[in-house]
């Protein structure tokens, strides 16, 4: 969304020369960063679990479930927060 935003002031400066348009703070990048590292720390949570729980629970079938949840829910609530614009 900054990228277009930015794209449409640079498009203003064009049109109109005397109009000059500034930006304060751009932060889509730090955005960007904390989405990586929470996708990063999901992916660690997962291995861990499994490496902490396989040799006690040998069931896989409940592993996958309960191994799977979490990573889910993260996701269904990026795809929520993505579709209402946040």
């Amino acid at each position: 969304m900054s990228e277009d935003v930015n794209t449409l002031i640079k498009k203003l400066g064009r049109k109109n020369p005397n109009l000059k348009i500034h930006v304060i703070s751009d932060s889509a990048d730090s955005i960007k960063d904390s989405l990586s590292s929470v996708f990063q720390t999901m992916i660690m949570a997962v291995v861990d679990f499994y490496a902490d729980y396989l040799p006690f629970l040998w069931r896989y079938k409940g592993l996958l479930i309960v191994g799977s949840s979490i990573p889910l829910a993260i996701l269904g609530s990026c795809r929520l927060y993505g579709s209402h614009g946040l």
